[in-house]
């Protein structure tokens, strides 16, 4: 039997949105930290993910949190996007609630 050992100095638990913004903030730093990130599933995003297989796949539903809203204009979750083929939707609509 053979076997790979490594040792990280940190080792982020989940591919979710924190796991994810916890790997870009050690990329960032340009440090000398070596990090690995572990994921359960086949899959990175944590509860947010779409369920095709529940009703097929022309019938997806979203599971989790699709939208990350802060009414802050300089929202701190913007430094960590990361530009893809997904649609990126500005909206102020919760500015304007009241209760």
């Amino acid at each position: 039997m053979t076997t790979n050992s490594h040792l990280f100095d940190v080792i982020i638990i989940g591919c979710g949105p924190a796991g994810i913004a916890a790997g870009i903030v050690f990329e960032k730093m340009k440090s000398n930290i070596d990090y690995l990130i572990l994921e359960a599933r086949n899959r990175i995003g944590g509860r947010a993910f779409t369920d095709i297989t529940t009703f097929g796949e022309n019938i997806p539903i979203d599971i989790g949190a699709h939208y990350i809203c802060h009414h802050e204009p300089e929202n701190f979750l913007r430094s960590y996007y990361i530009p893809s083929n997904e649609d990126f939707i500005e909206s102020d609509i919760y500015n304007s609630l009241t209760m």
